[in-house]
């Protein structure tokens, strides 16, 4: 696997970059479509999502 380095200084500490916006891009598309030809996991992982926010709505928000 290859990976883009760049540094970028924001005062301390210096952050790693290793993906571009066009990694990332292609990356989605790419589970966007493995999704569609796996309906089965689509669908299982769309239940856990579901029941991932129900339960979030249930639990009370403090700041």
């Amino acid at each position: 696997m290859f990976y883009e380095k760049k540094y970028i200084k924001k005062k301390d500490p210096t952050f790693l970059i290793i993906n571009s916006h066009d990694k990332i891009s292609t990356t989605y598309d790419d589970s966007l479509n493995y999704l569609k030809n796996h309906q089965e996991l689509n669908r299982d992982i769309g239940h856990y999502l579901y029941a991932y926010h129900e339960i979030a709505d249930l639990i009370p928000q403090t700041n």
